[in-house]
C-alpha cells in the first residue's frame, strides 16, 4: 500500500509583498496547478491514501474558486482516498454548519476529539487542536499494537509535556510509547524525520511549494509505502519553483562590475534556473568610495529570473589616512565632517553622499 503524507499548500495565499498582483495570481494559480500535479502523480503511481496535514488553504475563508476547485480535484480522483486534519490557517473550512456544498465522499475531516478509519492493514487516527492545544487529546490516544498506525497532527514539536494554553503544540514526549508507526504532522515548511520512540518516528512533509524566501530549499511531499507490516518513507521533490536566498561578499569591490562579477559567481554556484526566486544580499565591508549602483543590478539580473531581489547589507568604511594629505576639495571635505561631533555610522553616510554629489552623480539613481 502507498501513501502520499503533504502539507501546509497554502492555497489562495496573499502573495503581494514581493510579487505584483498579476506576478502573486499567477502565482497562487501554480501552487494549485502542482496541488493538481501531486495527485495526478498519486493516479499513475497507484497511490491509495493522500494525508492532508494541514493549512491546505491560507484561511478559513479561502476564495471561492480555491474551494471550489479543491473539493471537484478531490472528487475527480475518486479512487484516492484523502484524510484533512486541518491547521492553524485553515480551521474552521468546511465545517457542516457554515457551508453548503456536499464534501466528496472520498474525503475525511477530522475534528477536536480522536477519529479512526482503517484502509486495509493501516489505521489513520487524527485530531485537530483545541485551544488548549494537543497536551489533553495526546492522553486520550489509545493505539491496538498490533496494527499498524499512522497519526495525523497539525503543529510544533515540543519536548515541554506541562500543560500551556499555546495553540498547536504537540508534546512529542506524550506520544511516545502509543505505538504509533508513523506521526504525519504539518505546521512546519521544511522537511523533517526523526525518530521519537523505538517504534515510530515524526515527520514534517514540509511545504509543496515555498511562497517566500523563509522557505528556500527542495520543497515537496513524502511518500509511504507499507511492506511486510513495516512503513518506509521518502521525501519526494516536487516544487515548480525553488526559492534561494544566496548571500554575495562585496569586500575589495570597487566598481558595480566588481560586484556583478561576484554575484554571477554565486548564481552559479548555486545551479539556479531561470524559474525561480532568487534574492541576493550584498554583504561585507565597502569603501566609502565605492561606485555601487543597485538600479543596475537589479535591472540587470530581473530579466533572467522569474523574481530577483537585490538586498544590500553592507557595511560602508572609510580610510581617513587615504585624505589626510588629499589637497582636493573632497579631501578637504573629509577631513572636516571626520571632525564633526556625529556618530561614526552618521559621518560615514555623509562622506559617502557629499563624494558622489562630487563626482557628479545622482545619488537617487546610483546608490
Amino acid at each position: 500500500m502507498k501513501l502520499i503524507h503533504c502539507a501546509d499548500l497554502h492555497l489562495g495565499s496573499n502573495l503581494t509583498s514581493n510579487l505584483t498582483a498579476e506576478q502573486a495570481q499567477k502565482r497562487n494559480y501554480e501552487l494549485f496547478d502542482n496541488f493538481e500535479n501531486m495527485l495526478r502523480y498519486a493516479k499513475e503511481e497507484q497511490i491509495q491514501v493522500v494525508l492532508l496535514c494541514g493549512d491546505v488553504f491560507d484561511t478559513k475563508n479561502p476564495p471561492m474558486w480555491v474551494q471550489t476547485a479543491c473539493l471537484k480535484l478531490i472528487e475527480t480522483y475518486s479512487d484516492i482516498t484523502f484524510f484533512y486534519v486541518r491547521g492553524n490557517h485553515d480551521r474552521g473550512v468546511w465545517e457542516q454548519e457554515r457551508i453548503n456544498v456536499t464534501l466528496p465522499d472520498n474525503l475525511h475531516l477530522f475534528d477536536t476529539k480522536w477519529s479512526r478509519y482503517e484502509c486495509g492493514d493501516i489505521v489513520i487516527s487524527g485530531i485537530e487542536c483545541e485551544k488548549d492545544s494537543l497536551y489533553k487529546q495526546a492522553l486520550q490516544l489509545v493505539l491496538d499494537e498490533t496494527r499498524i498506525n499512522i497519526v495525523m497532527l497539525h503543529g510544533r514539536v515540543t519536548e515541554n509535556n506541562l500543560v500551556t494554553v499555546a495553540e498547536d503544540v504537540i508534546p512529542i514526549s506524550l506520544f511516545q510509547n502509543k505505538n504509533i508507526d508513523y506521526l504525519a504532522l504539518g505546521h512546519i515548511h521544511s522537511y523533517e524525520e526523526k525518530n521519537f520512540d523505538q517504534r515510530g518516528k515524526y515527520c514534517y512533509s514540509g511545504c509543496l511549494e515555498g511562497r517566500g524566501f523563509d522557505e528556500c530549499g527542495e520543497k515537496g511531499f513524502v511518500l509511504l509505502t507499507v511492506e511486510e507490516e513495516k512503513i518506509k518513507s521518502c521525501f519526494i521533490p516536487f516544487g515548480k519553483r525553488k526559492l534561494f536566498d544566496i548571500e554575495v561578499t562585496i569586500d575589495g569591490c570597487m566598481t558595480t562590475m566588481d560586484i556583478s562579477r561576484r554575484i554571477e559567481i554565486e548564481l552559479k554556484k548555486s545551479n539556479v534556473s531561470k524559474e525561480d526566486y532568487v534574492r541576493i544580499r550584498l554583504i561585507g565591508n565597502v569603501d566609502v568610495e565605492c561606485e555601487k549602483n543597485s538600479m543596475y543590478l537589479q535591472q540587470k539580473w530581473s530579466e533572467q529570473f522569474y523574481y530577483f531581489q537585490i538586498e544590500d547589507d553592507t557595511k560602508l568604511i572609510v580610510d581617513y589616512n587615504d585624505f589626510l594629505y588629499d589637497e582636493s576639495l573632497k579631501g578637504e571635505f573629509v577631513r572636516k565632517i571626520r571632525k564633526m561631533d556625529l556618530p561614526e555610522e552618521d559621518k560615514i553616510t555623509i562622506i559617502r553622499y557629499g563624494i558622489l554629489a562630487l563626482s557628479g552623480e545622482e545619488i537617487a539613481e546610483c546608490d
